[in-house]
């Protein structure tokens, strides 16, 4: 397949899963915002649930001391009203005075204690006290207010599960989207490694076992070469590829080394990847400045060492094309060149040179 069709694909593909990849990034904070609202419901709730129970606690408190007011009241009245032979002024002071306007004993009051215009302290006990209100049957107001919030927390719950799983079943559908920082390496063929090396001929097509060198090295900070010096050549057994695009217009060095190392150099002319005045770009000998990252170099040059697990998300730098003889079918028959290479707008920068001389294409 031709190399810059592969990369027009690569490309369109990369933009597909990035904007798929925003909308599912849309979709989570969304689903976060619900989250931290259902969060915040439920903390209102288990603060009204608390003054509640407090009320509640203060409420039984108060009830109990009354209760137990009314039977030690009651005990005293009693024991009171059965004493019998006491010194007189100690049955006064022991026994508990008629109320006034008291029916007598069996009769029914004209009104209650609380509708009575005196006032008693403390209140009539014994048989003189008033009738006690029947204790209220049914569910109380705080009961109603519990079990509305046990609802509240319940259908909280709910929804919080339920955006959990949203959020898995979307995780899972979500395509994954393949990110790399060093494009794929052009490999040599199998057939290139024989024994014997096969004059090409015109009709080769793809990468081209070469003959030549290959070597760079990296200043201190450089992330490529990582301040390290890096030679290889054919006459030391490392193998070199070389393939040119169908209209010259870039050219890609492959190096599989004698060590195992694996490394790639591609070059690319002005307009490669946007054409200029819809005129093919051609590598031709001369300099060219201000190269960027290739593919993605638009209509300047474009310039990318990468290899070994190791390459730059944006490069800056140059190239100086020596001497370059492309033939037909992706054949490269000489090419010279040097180049630099700065990654991520650093000032530390990997520099090197090609050579490659392969016999005319017969």
């Amino acid at each position: 397949m031709n190399r810059d069709v592969e990369f027009d694909r690569l490309r369109q593909e990369n933009l597909i899963l990035r904007q798929s990849l925003t909308v599912k990034e849309e979709q989570m904070k969304m689903l976060k915002q619900e989250n931290q609202s259902l969060q915040n419901a439920l903390k209102d709730t288990f603060e009204v649930v608390k003054q509640v129970r407090e009320r509640v606690k203060v409420l039984e408190e108060q009830q109990a001391k009354d209760r137990h007011n009314r039977e030690h009241l009651t005990q005293e009245t009693d024991r009171s009203s059965h004493r019998e032979g006491q010194p007189p002024e100690r049955t006064a002071r022991l026994s508990t005075p008629m109320p006034p306007n008291m029916p007598p004993e069996g009769q029914q009051p004209l009104y209650t204690y609380s509708q009575s215009p005196y006032s008693y302290y403390p209140p009539p006990m014994g048989r003189f006290a008033p009738p006690l209100p029947s204790p209220k049957r049914g569910l109380q107001w705080w009961h109603w207010l519990l079990i509305a919030g046990g609802g509240i927390i319940a259908v909280t719950c709910i929804l919080c599960g339920s955006l959990y799983t949203l959020g898995g079943i979307v995780a899972r559908n979500a395509p994954t989207p393949s990110y790399s920082n060093t494009p794929p390496v052009a490999f040599p063929s199998a057939t290139a490694f024989g024994p014997t090396r096969a004059t090409p001929s015109a009709t080769a097509f793809g990468p081209t076992r070469a003959t030549g060198t290959l070597s760079f090295s990296g200043s201190a900070g450089d992330f490529i070469a990582g301040g390290e010096s890096y030679s290889y050549s054919t006459s030391k057994g490392d193998v070199l590829t070389i393939s040119a695009s169908s209209t010259g217009s870039t050219v890609s060095i492959g190096v599989t080394g004698y060590n195992g190392d694996l490394w790639t150099l591609d070059l690319g002319a002005p307009g490669t990847v946007a054409p200029i005045n819809g005129k093919p770009a051609v590598l031709v000998p001369g300099t060219y400045s201000d190269a960027h990252r290739y593919p993605f170099n638009g209509n300047g040059p474009g310039l990318a060492l990468y290899g070994n697990g190791r390459g730059c998300n944006t490069v800056t730098g140059s190239f100086t094309i020596i001497d370059a003889v492309l033939g037909a079918q992706n054949y490269v028959q000489k090419f010279d060149a040097t180049f630099v290479q700065h990654c991520e707008g650093g000032t530390s920068a990997a520099s090197g040179q090609v050579h490659i001389s392969n016999p005319p294409a017969g």
